[in-house]
């Protein structure tokens, strides 16, 4: 007996639940209605604009913080390259010092048959580095066409670095 007197009470209230919408409806005005969904639809679409804007700030957070990381580990890796070429240099300078002792201290026919076996511009770099009279000394012992192409590269050397000068 419970169940039909419930249901008799569900029954009973559904009328009287649309009496009570037509009042407030008609209370608040024609439009009322329409009012609100605008007001609605207003308020979804600023949340779902403002939780846009927040992703996309947080985006460009993690892609700053990515960017960050890049600069700064491709600046470590630049200084460790800025030091491995600074003691590159310091060697080569040295051992092209020592490099043109042992030659200016050869005798000119041993440094020739050295000369004649190295790669031209080598070769060139060394006799630009040696006092003149030591050079030709060299070129003296040093065939024909090696001299005349070792000093070749020599014009070519100067005429470019003067070239370069301003």
């Amino acid at each position: 007996m419970g169940a039909l007197r419930r249901q008799a009470i569900a029954s009973a209230m559904i009328p009287l639940l649309f009496w009570l919408v037509r009042v407030t409806d008609a209370e608040a005005g024609p439009g009322a209605g329409v009012r609100d969904e605008q007001h609605y639809c207003a308020d979804i679409a600023a949340s779902v604009e403002t939780l846009r804007l927040e992703r996309r700030r947080h985006e460009l957070a993690r892609l700053e913080t990515e960017v960050t990381s890049r600069l700064q580990a491709l600046e470590t890796r630049q200084n460790e390259l800025r030091v491995i070429v600074d003691r590159l240099d310091s060697f080569e300078r040295n051992a092209s010092e020592a490099l043109v002792g042992l030659y200016a201290r050869m005798k000119p026919e041993a440094a020739a048959a050295q000369l004649s076996e190295l790669d031209d511009d080598v070769a060139a770099a060394l006799l630009l580095q040696l006092k003149g009279k030591v050079s030709s000394a060299i070129l003296n012992e040093i065939s024909v066409a090696r001299g005349a192409a070792l000093v070749k590269k020599i014009s070519d050397l100067r005429k470019s670095s003067a070239a370069r000068q301003p």
